[in-house]
């Protein structure tokens, strides 16, 4: 998400909470929290799976391989277009569905304007 999509994140909660009003706005927002984390693990795990090494022509080639050498430690250089392409197709699976599906009712905001309403017939019904 990165620099970008940090202002996202209080957008993101105050349409959590406006959505599940009658629970505690903590809740809603750890709710969430703890779903966008089990989706990383998710994620990580099938990226790691699906990249694949890459040949010698492309390790040679790669600033990756001369820390290798200098460093003399072992580790696999991996090829991961094909684990980028599926964070994208990821991404935007997700942003269709809830383009589509999510039509909120905004609770929150519909109980104060209950509540203003309410108030302001009192008064009426008191000063007549």
């Amino acid at each position: 998400m990165g620099f970008f999509g940090l202002p996202l994140l209080p957008l993101g909660n105050e349409l959590a909470v406006e959505m599940t009003y009658p629970i505690d706005p903590s809740t809603s927002s750890g709710m969430l929290f703890l779903g966008g984390q089990l989706q990383s693990v998710m994620l990580i795990s099938v990226v790691q799976n699906v990249a694949t090494p890459l040949s010698d022509q492309h390790v040679n080639s790669s600033s990756c391989h001369s820390w290798k050498e200098a460093h003399d430690h072992e580790m696999e250089i991996s090829d991961l277009t094909v684990p980028c392409y599926i964070l994208l197709g990821y991404g935007c699976l997700v942003a269709i569905v809830l383009l589509l599906l999510l039509k909120p009712d905004y609770k929150r905001l519909n109980a104060e304007q209950n509540k203003r309403i309410v108030s302001t017939d009192a008064k009426d019904v008191s000063t007549s």
